[in-house]
């Protein structure tokens, strides 16, 4: 008798297959050899948290615990009063700023090199962001060991646990819930900057009536808010409505799977009186009628008329009285740096990116600077953002600095010098470099332990324009002395989120968070003027402000992605600095 049949053969290779693609998964999920054997590493040790971090990193590793035990006595009545002690792996050689907390084994780790966006997570010092929404995680897990939940840890441990767990309390919760937590405990969280927003607000302006199951599990096609932002919303409604035990009532039962089919629903239809529907259209429809609607404005009408995603569009800056050099992307297409004409509306390539963390970059004179993802090849948890230049005539690409850690560059007028942030876990400055080689011939003093982004030369190239974040959480726009760090304050230091400096003649402007929106703004001498976009785009964020002979572009969001405008007629209003 023959054991294997070609038909058995024939059938069981597309099995074979899919466990071979979840083997490699799996695989190169692990982080083997993560460090080197030289690295060297200390703890705080407490009744409820562990913290491990290498030499250097002891004032963050103590804040981090001051919040952990802080939130641990003011917010469990959210959540649940029980709690598990914890070990944090404070990584300090990736250039991701991430982290998470998880089972199997129960851990968790901050990436803590700062993002350059400010926009994204606010100007919060990022150690204390990461630590007000990871420690809503812990506090969850903790809380969430009940009923079949428990069963499960007892008999399988904590993967299958957390695979329980997981699929009675939807995702969007565990996000949405923890967005809630850092935005309630800080003066900044997502909750609190417009950036946030834009999605839902952009759907809204432009009348996209997505159903539950597209705004639950995202598409393919066309453009939805992650369940980070669905979360918040409704996590938010709950508690604006039923108060701040919702939840830990809510969360109590779906994880002892009460009811047994459908926990979470029927959880919810227990303690709001709503039935799951009903809550979540009210929960959208309060979002909606608080932070905006549907909107008239040419960037709403254009996206209401656009069936999927269009594409992204950003950083446009003038490079002609017609031309604008950008970086476009599709769901079909990587970034790319193209130039689009104004007039003839066509678009010439001049080369893909290389991949990086975000799509920023610097122009000037017929030459491209930015900052591309390495990884290092032998160790897991450390990888590099090294600079490259790009020719836009030619589209040759040189690469710069390898195995460092450099962050928007940007490019001299004479093409001979470049300035960029030096980010790690436990240091920001601004290094001057030549484009000959990686080696900084100028490390700018920072005193103030400043977290500088988007650094600009000047006219005057003994100076540079940043924005900067202060360990308080403020930011201004400063005008830095490559010599000697000498600061120079051109906007006062304020909660509002700042950044997107460019500097064209004796004008800079920038992006500004204000009055619940990113507006563009324009600082010439000592006046600041606002650029009303009212009717282009008044729903949500509008960035990257670039001028030339009275005619504006910019990159301003949308329901199908970030779209350029050009405008000669949109006015410049005197302004009051952001405060």
């Amino acid at each position: 008798m023959k054991l294997f049949t070609p038909s058995l053969i024939r059938s069981t290779i597309p099995a074979l297959f899919l466990l071979l693609c979840a083997g490699i998964s799996i695989c190169k999920a692990q982080q083997f050899g993560g460090h080197p054997p030289s690295q060297r590493w200390r703890q705080v040790n407490t009744d409820s948290i562990r913290i491990i971090f290498p030499p250097g990193l002891e004032t963050q590793a103590m804040e981090i615990a001051d919040i952990s035990r802080a939130l641990q006595v003011q917010t469990r009545g959210s959540i649940g009063a029980r709690g598990r002690k914890i070990s944090i792996v404070l990584q300090h050689q990736t250039t991701s700023s991430n982290g998470y907390v998880g089972l199997g084994p129960w851990r968790s780790e901050f990436y803590l090199t700062p993002l350059q966006n400010n926009f994204s997570l606010g100007s919060l010092p990022w150690h204390k962001s990461l630590a007000l929404h990871e420690f809503r995680h812990v506090q969850q897990y903790s809380n969430f060991r009940k009923g079949v939940s428990r069963v499960a840890h007892a008999i399988f441990g904590e993967q299958v646990e957390a695979l329980v767990t997981s699929a009675a309390v939807p995702d969007y919760f565990w996000e949405g819930d923890a967005v809630y937590q850092e935005t309630l405990m800080s003066e900044q969280g997502r909750g609190r900057i417009p950036y946030f927003y834009n999605g839902y607000r952009s759907l809204w302006a432009a009348d996209k009536k997505y159903n539950w199951q597209k705004l639950r599990n995202g598409s393919l096609r066309d453009y939805v808010p992650d369940h980070y932002q669905l979360g918040y919303l409704l996590v938010a409604y709950g508690r604006k409505q039923f108060g701040d035990s919702i939840w830990a009532k809510v969360t109590n039962d779906a994880v002892r799977y009460r009811g047994l089919f459908y926990p979470w629903q029927r959880a919810i239809e227990r303690h709001t009186g709503m039935n799951y529907p009903t809550f979540r259209s009210k929960a959208l429809a309060d979002g909606e009628t608080s932070l905006g609607g549907a909107g008239d404005d040419s960037l709403a009408i254009y996206a209401s008329g656009s069936k999927h995603f269009a594409g992204d569009q950003l950083f446009p800056v003038w490079i002609g009285d017609e031309e604008v050099l950008m970086v476009q992307s599709d769901y079909k297409n990587i970034p790319a740096f193209v130039v689009h004409n104004i007039r003839t509306r066509r678009t010439r390539s001049i080369r893909k990116r290389d991949i990086a963390p975000d799509q920023y970059y610097s122009y000037r004179n017929g030459k491209i600077v930015y900052a591309a993802y390495a990884p290092d090849l032998r160790w897991g948890w450390r990888d590099y953002s090294g600079i490259r230049i790009v020719d836009v005539n030619s589209g040759k690409q040189r690469v710069i600095t390898i195995k460092t850690k450099y962050f928007s560059p940007d490019i001299s007028a004479d093409g001979r010098r470049i300035v960029a942030v030096h980010a790690t876990a436990d240091s920001n400055a601004v290094h001057l470099l030549t484009v000959e080689g990686s080696v900084p011939v100028q490390v700018v003093p920072n005193p103030e332990k400043l977290v500088f982004t988007y650094p600009k030369f000047m006219d005057d190239p003994v100076f540079i324009v940043a924005a900067a974040r202060n360990l308080r959480g403020e930011m201004a726009l400063v005008k830095l002395r490559l010599e000697d760090g000498t600061m120079e304050n051109l906007t006062p230091w304020s909660p509002h989120v700042i950044g997107y400096p460019l500097v064209q003649g004796d004008t800079i402007t920038f992006t500004a968070s204000v009055n619940g929106s990113d507006a563009l703004f324009a600082l010439k001498g000592d006046q600041l003027y606002r650029l009303n976009t009212e009717a282009l785009n008044a729903a949500t964020g509008n960035y990257q402000l670039s001028v030339r002979n009275n005619q504006f572009s910019w990159s301003a969001f949308s329901a199908v992605g970030y779209r350029l405008q050009v405008s000669s007629a949109a006015p410049l209003v005197r302004s009051c600095a952001p405060s």
